[in-house]
């Protein structure tokens, strides 16, 4: 989900507006890639994302992992987010004092 999504494309036809307030600064939105990278992929769809980008930088495992989605929309999104933050509080041991995840 670009910042700035072009308006013909689908991440304004397939998102809410709520949804891309709500997601497009969080982690399970975020790709990490080359800068190279980061500047081809820009506003385009995610389909072009995944085919033509994240399939051919292998540099980052949880960018990598976006190859998996057929689409991306809001529950992949929440998806992706929620695995990511459970891997970060497993590496960095980051539970609150009743064991729950921190959030």
């Amino acid at each position: 989900l670009p910042q700035n999504p072009k308006n013909t494309s689908q991440w304004i036809q397939k998102w809410s507006k709520e949804d891309r307030n709500e997601w497009t600064y969080r982690l399970g939105n975020l790709a990490l890639l080359s800068r190279e990278k980061n500047e081809e992929a820009r506003n385009e769809d995610f389909i072009i994302k995944r085919d033509e980008i994240y399939s051919e930088d292998k540099s980052f495992p949880y960018t990598t992992d976006l190859v998996k989605f057929r689409q991306f929309n809001p529950e992949d999104c929440r998806q992706r987010h929620n695995t990511i933050i459970k891997r970060c509080t497993q590496v960095f041991d980051l539970y609150n004092s009743n064991n729950n995840i921190i959030r």
